[in-house]
């Protein structure tokens, strides 16, 4: 803890919306530090609960911006890279580096503590990612502010995108095909070892001016940790190598199995033919601490998503909701499932809205592409299973367990939420969902407890008053847990009917649904 006689640093934290920053600012806030973000959205900052937490919106690239962040500014943590951009990512990574030194100096800030790749310096053949990670750190302190520079291997934790890969493609794959290097060294590090080093290293001077390698206390090749993963989820999986397997088609593949875009997975993957191991134990000498073991590391990640605790994910904070009538198709993928969503804004009554919904399916049938939903309709029968013909209760109204077409109610909170779970054969487990909420411009969260017996309600909206009083957000997800691959390749075959359906349909209901009001109201235009 801080010393009560000794004014209280402030800290800032770029990356703060990011996997590492989003779990290191509370143990920070917890220190009694004063912490400030530097982020380039404050929609993204919206859903988090931190309390006296300064925001200054701004970007690396943008100098007037960076300068105004690290004003009255005692220590920075550097916690950005480029990764995400795609191609050339690494002088994007350089460029920032360069500003960011140039700026600190300026601002007379004490210290950079910066989180770097683990990868040995005389490896020539060091990837890309590793290299420009390194370069970094170089970088950085060359503008004089002494630099903590901290280098790790895979980080493992809920959420983080070395973990999501492990998961991914033991779950869903029998057999890993992999390349030789799935037979190279590595060290993995538990995601609360990473914060343990970050946070206290501002507690002990020695660590200025240092590059310290961390990892766990588990030396491994990346097929044991394949391996160790099955183990501990009773999975039985057998690896495959191909040693001429070329990378771009590995990213491919990696896509089309997990949630991870190729231009994350094409880095990530040539980072995985180097050996990364801590050389040197200038951690443990400064810091005296223990790192947990892989299997305590992975323990713990699965256990967080089992439990719906996961604190932050590699994708950010989430999907963000253009402000105008009608959004673009989400593709979500989130703990195991898949989601598809699509939203609109409505300035007519939520009863009204909730009514059309309520209506749908039956004699009357669906808002759009009715030949697609009889087509459906008709493989489930010639599967053994009712199809469209089971139709409805009631025309008018619904209520929990009603059959309502192949769908069955599941969960219906008047004016708010409808959700039907499909009830015809499939790789999977499906629900359909409308929910419908008070409109205010800002940041959407989904999450979805894979575990739990119905899925969480799964909207939080920040605030943004100077949106017009009155509009609601009408939103139709449909949601799907495979089963095994043949899970995965049927929800594939089903997004090109899945994205002129949904939008179609939820721009019919608010079409109906504002038919009256139109006419009545001369605010909507």
């Amino acid at each position: 803890m801080l010393n009560p006689k000794k004014a209280t640093p402030r800290i800032l934290v770029t990356g703060a919306t990011g996997y590492v920053g989003g779990r290191l600012i509370p143990h920070l806030l917890d220190e009694g530090y004063k912490v400030r973000c530097f982020i380039r959205n404050h929609e993204d900052i919206n859903s988090r609960s931190w309390k006296n937490v300064e925001v200054f919106k701004g970007d690396v690239f943008d100098l007037k911006s960076l300068g105004q962040a690290m004003d009255g500014v005692d220590y920075a943590y550097y916690l950005i890279h480029s990764m995400a951009k795609g191609a050339n990512f690494h002088q994007r990574d350089i460029q920032a580096a360069h500003n960011f030194g140039r700026i600190a100096q300026k601002k007379g800030v004490k210290r950079i503590i910066y989180l770097s790749g683990l990868g040995s310096k005389d490896d020539k053949a060091l990837s890309e990612h590793l290299h420009s990670r390194q370069k970094t750190g170089k970088i950085l302190a060359e503008y004089g502010v002494p630099v903590t520079e901290f280098r790790a291997a895979q980080i493992i934790g809920s959420g983080s995108v070395s973990f999501e890969l492990i998961r991914y493609l033991t779950e869903r794959l029998p057999i890993i095909v992999a390349p030789k290097w799935i037979r190279s060294w590595t060290q993995p590090i538990a995601i609360a070892d990473v914060l343990y080093y970050l946070s206290h290293s501002l507690e002990i001077p020695e660590t200025a001016g240092q590059v310290i390698e961390i990892g766990g206390s588990t030396r491994l090749t990346y097929a044991e940790l394949f391996r160790t993963y099955a183990h501990l989820r009773n999975l039985k999986r057998r690896i495959l190598v191909l040693p001429f397997l070329p990378t771009k088609i590995l990213s491919y593949f990696v896509n089309f199995i997990t949630p991870i875009p190729r231009n994350i997975a094409t880095p990530l993957i040539e980072g995985l033919r180097n050996d990364v191991l801590v050389q040197n134990h200038t951690a443990l000498e400064l810091f005296k601490y223990e790192p947990m073991s892989v299997n305590e590391a992975i323990d713990i990640a699965l256990k967080e998503q089992r439990f719906d605790k996961i604190e932050t994910h590699w994708a950010g904070t989430g999907y963000s909701i253009h402000n105008r009538h009608f959004s673009e198709v989400k593709h979500i993928q989130r703990e195991g499932l898949f989601v598809e969503e699509i939203s609109g804004l409505t300035w007519a009554d939520p009863s009204k809205v909730f009514h059309v919904i309520k209506c749908i399916g039956g004699s009357r049938g669906w808002p759009s592409y009715q030949f697609l939903w009889s087509l459906r309709g008709l493989i489930d029968q010639l599967q053994g299973g009712s199809g469209l013909q089971r139709g409805r209760r009631s025309q008018e109204s619904l209520r929990v367990g009603d059959p309502l077409d192949f769908f069955r109610v599941e969960t219906i909170e008047e004016n708010e939420l409808l959700r039907l779970q499909v009830d015809f054969k499939m790789p999977g487990r499906g629900w359909l969902e409308f929910s419908l909420k008070p409109h205010h411009q800002g940041h959407t969260v989904c999450q979805y407890n894979r575990n739990a017996p119905r899925l969480d309600k799964s909207i939080m909206d920040g605030l943004d008053m100077s949106q017009p009083i009155g509009q609601h957000r009408l939103t139709l997800r449909a949601i799907f847990e495979p089963f095994g691959f043949s899970g995965l390749l049927y929800w594939k075959s089903m997004l090109p009917f899945h994205k002129p359906l949904f939008k179609t349909t939820i721009q019919k209901i608010i079409e109906e649904a504002e038919k009256d009001f139109e006419k009545d109201d001369p605010k909507v235009s």
